[in-house]
């Protein structure tokens, strides 16, 4: 994870991107109360994220925060 300018960001490839968005989304919700303006700032660069890691109801509350880059 890498912070700079009350920015965060998390990234991951493969099953590391799986790791990082779910850690993006438990990050986002610890500090929603305690560092709001954090929490609207963090984001997650996913490299070739496992399809199906997410069920639907996480994976579009995942969306606001993550950046899915598939595997070409």
């Amino acid at each position: 994870m890498r912070a700079h300018a009350g920015a965060s960001t998390v990234t991951g490839h493969s099953l590391g991107a799986g790791v990082a968005a779910i850690v993006a989304l438990l990050l986002r919700r610890a500090w929603r109360d305690v560092h709001p303006d954090h929490a609207a700032r963090l984001r997650c660069i996913a490299l070739s994220p496992p399809g199906g890691l997410l069920s639907r109801g996480v994976a579009e509350a995942r969306a606001a925060c993550t950046e899915p880059t598939p595997h070409p």
